[in-house]
């Protein structure tokens, strides 16, 4: 179970558009930018795409596009390298 103060912690890791698209009881087609505590090497990137397909990565910037269903993308947002994840467009909802 997730402690309170963790899924605070989830919350603000998180585009409040994507928890929203979540919670949709159709599976909402989306792409999101996760912005990584550290930097972008083949376990990350592997771990990220369980969750979506890696369309792009910014290995400067230490971000990745990510193209999936909002509720998977969400879910990303519990890896602990993980600082950020918003919201860059949605394809079907």
């Amino acid at each position: 179970m997730i402690s309170e103060e963790r899924a605070v912690n989830l919350e603000e890791k998180i585009d409040y558009r994507i928890t929203v698209y979540s919670t949709y009881p159709n599976d909402v087609e989306i792409v999101a930018i996760v912005i990584t505590e550290e930097g972008l090497n083949d376990e990350v990137l592997d771990r990220i795409s369980k969750y979506g397909k890696v369309v792009k990565t910014f290995p400067f910037l230490n971000t990745v596009k990510v193209r999936g269903s909002a509720k998977s993308i969400a879910k990303l947002a519990s890896e602990e390298f993980v600082r950020y994840i918003m919201l860059d467009e949605v394809l079907s909802s």
